[in-house]
């Protein structure tokens, strides 16, 4: 059985970054979707009038942290302030720093890791 649990990525932006329709902003978000995109993972963004918004959801089967963890720590650093929000079954949680990104996505990974476990051992027992 697949897992269906989403894992859902919001970038922060910082106090006084508020306009996501400006070229600039459309132009860095649509940069971190294909990166987010690098090894064909299925990405969704979320999308208002036209303009991505910062929320991309992820299957947690589908999450490859090594290609999630470059484009986030990359938001962050760009401008001080930013944070990663990052929501999951479990985990709703917020990340300023590097650390805090790879706290998070470990987090995730272990997770990811439990409902892979559960799946087989559900198999097994067949």
């Amino acid at each position: 059985m697949p897992d269906l649990s989403e894992v859902i990525l919001t970038l922060v932006p910082a106090p006084g970054e508020r306009d996501w329709s400006t070229a600039n902003r459309q132009a860095e978000l649509w940069t971190v979707l294909q990166q987010l995109r690098a090894d064909n993972t299925p990405v969704l963004p979320r999308v208002s009038q036209g303009n991505l918004i910062g929320e991309f959801s992820i299957w947690l089967s589908q999450l490859v942290e090594s290609v999630v963890r470059a484009p986030l720590e990359a938001w962050i650093q760009k401008c001080p302030g930013r944070k990663v929000h990052l929501k999951a079954p479990g985990i709703n949680a917020q990340a300023e720093s590097p650390i805090a990104i790879e706290q998070l996505l470990t987090k995730v990974m272990a997770l990811r890791q439990n409902d892979v476990s559960s799946s087989v051992m559900g198999l097994e027992g067949r």
